[in-house]
């Protein structure tokens, strides 16, 4: 029933729109006919540009709809790729033991719920992580070993 619910709203948009003019065109035409021809055409046009409106309101909420499940495939998609990338870095770190250890605890890190940063801290790295990626970095790295950024001059 709720499947695929944002074109099913553009849907009933675009039905509001074609029967809020028929009505519209009905109306108007009948109050014309009766002898009112000012408040026939008033009656067409108002009809037609309200059934418009509201049917342009709706179509725009099934857009919103459209755009949020876009952004949630994206986000889904990016976390997969960044799981990827920590992945490869396990693989391509040769035996040195502490480099190993401060991947690990990244992906750690950064896959446990109460470990998420907040709004006001999201830009704000700790004191142990590389200021542009984040990586877990030890204190006398002159550069992050993840991005290459450099710490110390």
């Amino acid at each position: 029933m709720f499947e695929k619910i944002d074109e099913k709203i553009k849907g009933v948009a675009n039905g509001i729109t074609i029967f809020g003019i028929i009505v519209s065109i009905i109306g108007g035409i009948l109050t014309m006919v009766s002898g009112n021809v000012f408040s026939g055409f008033l009656y067409m046009v108002i009809g037609f540009v309200l059934s418009w409106v509201v049917s342009l309101t709706l179509y725009g909420f099934g857009e919103i709809i459209t755009n949020l499940n876009q952004i949630s495939m994206d986000l889904k998609k990016q976390k997969q790729l960044s799981v990827a990338k920590m992945l490869k870095d396990i693989k391509n770190i040769s035996v040195n033991e502490e480099k190993f250890q401060q991947v690990i605890n990244s992906i750690i890190k950064e896959t446990t719920e109460e470990n998420l940063k907040t709004e006001n801290d999201v830009n704000e790295p700790n004191e142990n992580e590389c200021p542009n990626c984040f990586f877990i970095i030890s204190p006398d790295d002159t550069e992050c070993p993840n991005c290459g950024y450099i710490l110390k001059e």
